[in-house]
């Protein structure tokens, strides 16, 4: 299986249909730079439309992830054992008025 790195992909895009995904978010957003840079380069047409709309979902997918690794986060800290008020936040002296 070829792995595409982002190094080669700033000169040329890979376009093997076999690569790894890591479901990075940063890798995403590096993916959709290259699509983006593909679509600059050709003429207005079909082509041209598709690279820009496989930027677009690289794009979104990289906001799924991190959407994504913030509910696991969360769903793993309600996995913890609960302390009565260890989760209450100090916001210092009330004022009485």
């Amino acid at each position: 299986m070829k792995k595409c790195s982002l190094a080669h992909e700033a000169a040329t895009p890979c376009l093997s249909l076999e690569w790894t995904m890591t479901g990075s978010p940063k890798e995403c957003r590096a993916h959709a730079m290259v699509c983006s840079r593909m679509a600059e380069t050709l003429p207005d047409g079909r082509s041209r439309q598709m690279f820009a709309a496989l930027a677009k979902s690289w794009l979104e997918l990289a906001t799924d992830v991190e959407n994504s690794q913030a509910l696991l986060d969360t769903c793993s800290d309600l996995s913890q054992p609960y302390r009565f008020a260890s989760r209450i936040v100090d916001y210092g002296p009330r004022r009485r008025g």
